[in-house]
């Protein structure tokens, strides 16, 4: 009898043992199953540009992978790269296309993305009423850095607006207004006396106000017997120099000599012009017949060039990288 007993205890223990063993692998199984999941779901976000879940989404992905349902969790974490692509186009449409989009169409718009289509999302906004800034367009400077040039010169336009989305530039009575920055500068050659006219406004879905300003660049044919010489100034042309060690600083300009052959004095100083680390040197109505010698003051790579001047032509003189600063006595 005692021995039956035993062997019932025996019996029982090989069987909880065998039962733990099954319910370990069971768990290992699924620990190994979720972590595939998490990592599936991890190489899908990267390919859908999603860098992290909303704390709810997260635990609906989690929920899934503990299931063993790595299909549903592939398949949610697509849709919300599908969504997340939508806003990024429908925001880039806006953009490109200056709308003012009130925040309750951009709701709607939003809403049309969840559901994975673009197309309605675009055309929610694009028939929508807009917002209309309270402060208008305005154009707060537009001036050329010369009133008259001989032909072939060039000339620089540059502007500064305000409140301003939409700013176009082009020559006045002809089609071919194109879109410039808010504030900037553009430089044109001449063959002829032109007016540029300068619009801005503030783009919207609806009818837009335009307002505009003109101005003319008068073109004069060069003195007979006389040449002009235009060339270009790359590096630090224009520099911070501070004269006293204590006193502010100002802002230098590189002067460009134009000289006779042979000649160690300038005989004239050129008017230079341009911005960034691009500059322009001009002199005009030269004696020609003459070949004259360039030089800026700075140190310049090359540091000299020599161009001939022939009657009634524009010349390309030499291009100058300026390499040095100048010297404070």
């Amino acid at each position: 009898m005692k021995k039956t007993a035993i062997i019932g205890c025996n019996t029982i223990t090989f069987i909880v043992l065998a039962l733990t063993t099954i319910e370990n692998a069971i768990a290992e199984q699924s620990d190994v199953t979720t972590r595939k999941c998490h990592l599936e779901v991890r190489e899908t976000m990267v390919r859908a540009g999603i860098k992290q879940l909303y704390a709810a989404d997260q635990k609906r992905v989690n929920k899934s992978c503990q299931q063993g349902d790595v299909s549903s969790a592939i398949k949610y974490i697509e849709r919300i790269g599908v969504y997340k692509r939508c806003v990024r186009d429908l925001d880039a449409h806006i953009k490109d296309t200056l709308l003012h989009v009130n925040k309750d169409v951009h709701n709607r718009a939003i809403s049309q993305c969840r559901q994975g289509d673009l197309k309605k999302a675009i055309a929610e906004v694009s028939v929508a009423p807009t917002e209309i800034p309270d402060t208008p367009a305005e154009i707060i400077s537009f001036a050329a850095n010369t009133g008259k040039v001989n032909k072939g010169s060039s000339v620089t336009l540059s502007w500064r607006t305000a409140n301003a989305n939409t700013v176009m530039l082009g020559r006045y009575g002809k089609n071919d207004l194109q879109k410039v920055p808010t504030s900037g500068s553009r430089s044109y050659s001449l063959d002829q006396t032109t007016t540029y006219i300068l619009m801005v406004g503030q783009s919207t879905s609806g009818p837009t106000t335009m307002k505009s300003k003109t101005l003319q660049v008068v073109v004069s044919a060069p003195p007979k017997g006389t040449c002009s010489i235009e060339g270009e100034l790359e590096g630090k042309w224009r520099q911070p120099i501070q004269e006293r060690p204590q006193g502010p600083s100002s802002i230098w300009t590189v002067d460009v000599g134009i000289y006779n052959v042979g000649s160690d004095r300038p005989f004239e100083g050129a008017s230079v012009s341009g911005h960034g680390n691009h500059g322009i040197y001009r002199f005009k109505d030269l004696s020609a017949g003459k070949e004259y010698t360039v030089k800026p003051v700075w140190a310049s790579s090359p540091p000299e060039g020599n161009v001939s001047c022939t009657p009634g032509k524009i010349h390309k003189g030499p291009k100058f990288k300026i390499t040095g600063r100048p010297l404070i006595d």
